[in-house]
């Protein structure tokens, strides 16, 4: 990967080729071609060598983190899981533990009682929703502006949601129908 973003950014169809060129990297080829829940890029950025880079003509690139001063460091593992379901949830929630575990656990490895652990971790900072009778979780900050949709039978365009369907906040002390991103929870990096 190194060898492949040294003169700077890069697309992923441009690692691809890097990897296919060389045969010593053949069997790295089905990750660097996004395959398998980005079998190859996920890990790197978790384990903080790359970071997205500039979008290029609507193609995501990818950089290395070395040499970048704002670039702190990789957190330990206690403070970066809890940290990575919240950023998930910030831009893919409302997210089904199915979403989580494919992300974390298919993704990038994670054991599972480890994610278990982190979405307690956060406790009060995530809610639990109710999609089409299926249990989802969101960042318990997002729902007053999901509540901001009016209920409706209709799919709408949102501009941060995307398609929206109707769900049921479950707390102790109140139930609220909000419009949430169904496409988000359900179609994650599909």
């Amino acid at each position: 990967m190194r060898d492949a973003l040294a003169d700077g950014p890069a697309t992923r169809a441009e690692i691809w080729e890097h990897v296919r060129s060389d045969h010593a990297l053949a069997h790295l080829e089905v990750g660097a071609s996004g395959a398998g829940s980005d079998s190859l890029f996920k890990p790197l950025h978790w384990w903080g060598d790359i970071c997205f880079g500039p979008d290029r003509d609507g193609s995501t690139t990818f950089r290395l983190l070395d040499g970048d001063r704002l670039w702190t460091g990789a957190l330990d593992l206690e403070g970066a899981g809890p940290r990575a379901v919240r950023d998930y949830l910030a831009a893919y929630g409302p997210a089904t533990t199915a979403n989580l575990r494919y992300w974390l656990t298919e993704g990038l490895s994670a054991p599972w009682r480890h994610v278990e652990r982190w979405i307690a971790k956060l406790g009060q900072d995530v809610a639990t929703v109710e999609m089409d009778g299926v249990e989802a979780l969101v960042l318990t900050r997002d729902l007053d502006s999901m509540s901001a949709f009016e209920p409706s039978e209709d799919i709408a365009s949102s501009p941060s949601r995307g398609s929206t369907r109707l769900a049921q906040h479950r707390s102790s002390t109140s139930r609220r129908v909000l419009a949430v991103s169904r496409r988000a929870s359900a179609a994650t990096w599909n």
